[in-house]
């Protein structure tokens, strides 16, 4: 019992070990159950002795060695395990497939290695070959890692919003947005379930809506119903562009099929030049025919928004005949519009007061008018636009950024396929630029995936030390360096039922799939520790017969111990994949639990007759 609780609690600890991001949100999960082991150590110990001392005070005669009656199903099952111990090359060749091969791994090109790139990199390989491979040698390792985790991703048990926010064009003012923004108000106070809802105009040509709700609202479905309303009603609100979403476990839907998408920022000297080696990537990039687009002016900050400006653009030969310059017109339109800022600052009653000078028809003129009916000019009177000049719709960049005196730009693609070929195909475009661009311009990768290589590393290590910590545990215990390979071979079927449990049924896997992880390390050992304990402390010298003797004495309580385990964990599944960790850790414990019992019943009785050990 020392030892298979010591098992569960290391790898439980090893969350300490995870990246600070990861670590906050499994260190309480972690630390709890760590705790409620122990207790139950100490209550299997001393409490659960006396309750049965007290209850049940005359125990029973020792049995004698009289050997076992064999039944018909054991009958089944010693002569099943007998047979593959016969063909056990075969059946490991089965389990190594099951698991997986990471072939599916392999880059389609390494630079230098000539055999390389003209076999395995060959692209007729790849594209014809390489695909049937990946998927008969990838198993369930393969599954898991392109149908779950480059679609995985953290969430948070956010309370359930939902969000309206709109945007104006160029030229609108305070008060038209501000209009706006009090008819959707009105809209929303009339919807019931409602907790708070606040309204924001953070400028003229932006503003949003937040909107909580009561915990009878979400159970009524209000949310969904309200944002159906907003969606609609927006239809009608022309010239304003909305963004209504809603967050939270009221709208959480799971993590979805994505298109990978993939942005590169480029640093440079010179604005020109940077923008050039901008467009040579694009090109670049372009030669793939799984890339359709590459913009090469996106957003570093997704904040930014790129607007549109109105632009007037005089005729030179009007402008020449009437003597008209370009200020007298500006000022002049200026007169006809409505302002946002004050012009001039009164002093009354010592303070300084802010005063604003429009024209009373101000907040009617619009651009038709200012273009058809004229302007009243001081030098020529009465000019229209119309024969000034023309007037263009022009698409305002982004905003430019600097640092370190070196200009920043984004370029950004999506990839219709795999985010794993996409990557690689990125790399190896960005080493090319690298050879060719001039010297003090750089290009960098913005990644924002769930685990990054460096990630990926320290989980693989923490698995790892997982497997080291149980053996040396393993190896104390049964004062052997053999046997404790015997318990580590069960952690890895075990994740095969994890891996198809998120892949065939399509569960989002989120920060509770790590935790389900390090809890099934610690849980699956223990039914094999227990087997293997009672094979060594069996006073028999039959070895096929001390096996089974072992695993059919250990079977009832261990089905029992993962029954029970599978039956704490299905509340969790009530609300469903919107629920945050909780679910992700139920269904991947349950399914790793279940595929276990392969692992104890059938593959660690196959090892244990094939070991040459002494009895």
């Amino acid at each position: 019992m020392l030892g298979a609780t010591l098992c569960t609690v290391v790898a439980l600890s090893l969350v300490f070990g995870l990246p600070e991001e990861e670590r906050l949100n499994l260190t309480d999960f972690a630390v709890v159950v760590i705790l409620n082991l122990v207790m139950s150590l100490v209550v299997a110990v001393w409490f659960t002795p006396a309750m049965y001392a007290l209850f049940e005070p005359r125990l029973p005669a020792l049995a004698q060695e009289v050997g076992y009656k064999e039944g018909f199903f054991f009958k089944i099952y010693k002569k099943g395990i007998t047979s593959l111990r016969r063909f056990r090359t075969l059946f490991y060749g089965f389990l190594l497939l099951m698991f997986g091969l990471p072939v599916f791994a392999l880059p389609t090109k390494i630079e230098g290695w000539t055999w390389y790139n003209d076999t395995l990199g060959n692209e007729w390989y790849v594209e014809n070959i390489r695909p049937t491979i990946d998927k008969w040698l990838g198993g369930a390792l393969r599954l898991f890692v392109q149908e779950v985790y480059e679609k995985a991703g953290y969430r948070e048990a956010e309370k359930t919003q939902l969000f309206a926010q709109v945007r104006m064009p160029q030229g609108t003012t305070l008060d038209h947005i501000n209009n706006l923004v009090k008819e959707v108000e009105n809209l929303v106070g009339e919807s019931e379930g409602l907790e708070k809802y606040v309204a924001y105009v953070h400028s003229e040509q932006s503003a949003s809506i937040t909107i909580t709700f009561s915990k009878k609202g979400e159970q009524q479905g209000v949310p969904y119903q309200l944002k159906q309303i907003l969606v609609s009603q927006s239809i009608d609100k022309a010239g304003a562009e909305w963004n209504i979403y809603g967050v939270g476990e009221g709208f959480s839907s799971g993590g979805g099929d994505k298109i990978p998408s993939f942005r590169v920022e480029m640093r440079g000297y010179n604005y020109i030049a940077l923008e050039k080696q901008a467009q040579i990537l694009a090109q670049k990039l372009m030669k793939h025919k799984r890339i359709q687009t590459v913009n090469t002016n996106e957003r570093l900050d997704f904040s930014e928004r790129a607007s549109q400006e109105w632009v007037l653009r005089p005729y030179n030969r009007v402008r020449e005949t009437a003597s008209l310059s370009n200020a007298s017109v500006v000022n002049a339109t200026q007169l006809y519009t409505e302002v946002s800022y004050p012009q001039m600052q009164l002093l009354m009653n010592n303070t300084l007061t802010p005063v604003l000078l429009q024209n009373e028809q101000a907040h009617t003129y619009n651009l038709q008018s200012l273009w058809l009916n004229g302007i009243q000019t001081q030098q020529n009177g009465l000019v229209r636009l119309a024969d000034f000049g023309r007037i263009d719709t022009v698409k305002t960049t982004n905003t430019l950024h600097r640092e370190n005196r070196q200009y920043i730009r984004v370029v950004g693609f999506e990839y219709f396929g795999s985010a794993k070929f996409g990557e690689e195909y990125l790399d190896k475009m960005l080493a090319e630029m690298q050879e060719t661009m001039p010297v003090g311009y750089t290009t960098k990768k913005l990644s924002y995936r769930f685990g990054d290589w460096d990630k990926l590393q320290r989980q693989y290590g923490l698995v790892a030390i997982l497997a080291v910590a149980i053996f040396l545990i393993g190896g104390i215990l049964f004062e052997s360096l053999r046997q404790p390979f015997w318990i580590i071979l069960n952690i890895p079927i075990a994740f095969v039922g994890l891996f198809l449990t998120f892949a065939w049924f399509g569960f989002y896997f989120d920060q509770g799939g790590y935790a389900a992880f390090f809890l099934l390390g610690g849980l699956v050992v223990n039914a094999s520790i227990y087997i293997v304990n009672d094979y060594n402390n069996l006073p028999t010298h039959e070895k096929q017969e001390g096996v089974l003797y072992a695993v059919r004495h250990k079977a009832v309580p261990i089905l029992l111990t993962l029954f029970s385990n599978v039956l704490g964990l299905l509340p969790f599944l009530s609300e469903g994949d919107s629920e945050v960790f909780w679910f992700s850790l139920a269904v991947g414990t349950i399914g790793g639990l279940v595929f276990s019992v392969l692992a104890i019943f059938v593959v660690l009785p196959v090892v244990m007759l094939s070991a040459k050990t002494k009895v």
